[in-house]
């Protein structure tokens, strides 16, 4: 992948998860409501299903082999670019900071993590098969992604009673069997990819406070009779005052008030819950669909002949009604682009080529203008793959009538190696 699709795979994926996770936050309230926290929690899978469809190929019309022209309809390109060599610096550049920003950011999440894990002291194996530690501070709490375990405080045997340590350990062990830790790694992930994105690090905080209260209502599924006693443990827990990145906490972040209120409520009916995974079902398909169809068109996925290089030109001719031709030709090879205007013929002849040295991924498209049969100007342009870039001559000089000269739109793509 070049730098400016890496570029615009960024762009397409910071749009796409924000979006999504916007529709969350507006939907998870209602949710909630509406069928429980279960639901409302399943509906955060929109955003790795939104951002996993973008980069899936786009839509795209497969384009006509050279020599054959192929007129597709109007079309008007977004950005422009005249020249390779500074568009390509700035987006190496940016490609560098947000490379080091991503690596910065799982550096921090990876201290916070040794830290808090060092911060346990000694942890011991438990008789029943839990491991205790030396503080208490975050726990009890569900760590660890390749060898899980439940870690509870060292006063866990004192502070709790019986029935108190089963709820405890019931729901710890939810967040184990359901994947929270996984999805948990995820949602690090993301923070350190879009780490310059506000918007995922604020969701982050409602994701696990949905994740709790969704552990909640499994274990009151589990212990119907149990909620007076599984709110006096929450009431006994030490809140955690800065949580592990990959773990999941007991009492962590979400207002005790709310999760306490929550244990008042009934239980939603199984046809309520069904009901619930089905909206989300849809919301989830729905939004991945939106997202990838959002996507603008990539021609470079429909399957180009290996070295073979996709062209699209829309050429504007005095001001006229714009028209676009795409087409497939090789490096070095002649290619046409013709048009009429006022009476008089345009072509473009030219060649598409990789540019060489330091300049070696700028694809250079050298042409000559001719009106007429007669050459007016020989400009060339130098341009990303997929970046679109334009030619434009003012007013013929030669015209006997007002002319507004002529503009050419030309996007070069090059088949994936």
């Amino acid at each position: 992948m070049t730098v400016a699709g890496a570029l615009r795979t960024l762009l397409e994926t910071t749009l796409a998860s924000s979006a999504a996770v916007l529709g969350v936050m507006l939907l998870r309230g209602v949710l909630r409501a509406g069928f429980g926290a279960r639901i409302a929690y399943a509906a955060w899978s929109l955003v790795p299903t939104a951002l996993l469809a973008v980069l899936l190929p786009a839509a795209s019309e497969g384009p006509a082999p050279a020599p054959v022209l192929a007129f597709i309809g109007e079309a008007f390109p977004r950005t422009f670019t005249s020249e390779g060599s500074s568009t390509t610096d700035t987006a190496e550049w940016l490609l560098v900071v947000w490379w080091v920003g991503a690596v910065a950011a799982g550096l921090w999440f990876t201290a916070r993590q040794r830290g808090f894990w060092r911060a346990l002291g000694h942890v011991r194996l438990r008789d029943d098969g839990m491991y205790q530690a030396e503080t208490v501070a975050g726990l009890p709490a569900a760590i660890g992604l390749w060898r899980p375990r439940i870690i509870v405080p060292a006063d866990f045997d004192v502070r709790y009673a019986e029935e108190e340590r089963v709820l405890l350990r019931e729901h710890e062990h939810q967040h184990l069997v359901h994947g929270d830790l996984q999805f948990n790694a995820i949602a690090v992930l993301l923070r350190c990819l879009f780490w310059f994105n506000p918007l995922l690090h604020y969701a982050a905080r409602h994701f696990r406070q949905d994740q709790e209260l969704s552990c909640d209502q499994r274990v009151i599924a589990r212990h119907p009779e149990s909620r007076r006693t599984y709110g006096e443990a929450m009431l006994k827990t030490q809140l955690a005052t800065q949580p592990w990145p990959l773990g999941c906490h007991w009492g962590f972040c979400h207002p005790l008030k709310e999760r306490i209120i929550m244990l008042k409520q009934p239980l939603p009916s199984f046809k309520r819950w069904l009901s619930g995974y089905a909206c989300v079902l849809a919301l989830t398909l729905t939004g991945g669909y939106a997202a990838w169809a959002a996507q603008p068109g990539d021609e470079a996925a429909a399957n180009l002949p290996a070295g073979s290089i996709h062209v699209k030109a829309v050429l504007r001719i005095d001001g006229g009604e714009p028209t676009t031709t795409t087409f497939v030709t090789m490096p070095g090879q002649s290619i046409m682009i013709n048009g009429a205007a006022n009476g008089h013929d345009w072509t473009i002849e030219g060649t598409v080529d990789h540019g060489t040295g330091k300049q070696a991924h700028v694809l250079m498209f050298k042409s000559a203008i001719k009106r007429d049969g007669k050459v007016i100007a020989t400009p060339r342009i130098g341009t990303l793959s997929g970046q679109p870039g334009m030619i434009r001559m003012g007013s013929d000089p030669l015209a006997s009538e007002k002319s507004e000269g002529i503009q050419l739109h030309i996007t070069l793509t090059a088949a994936e190696a």
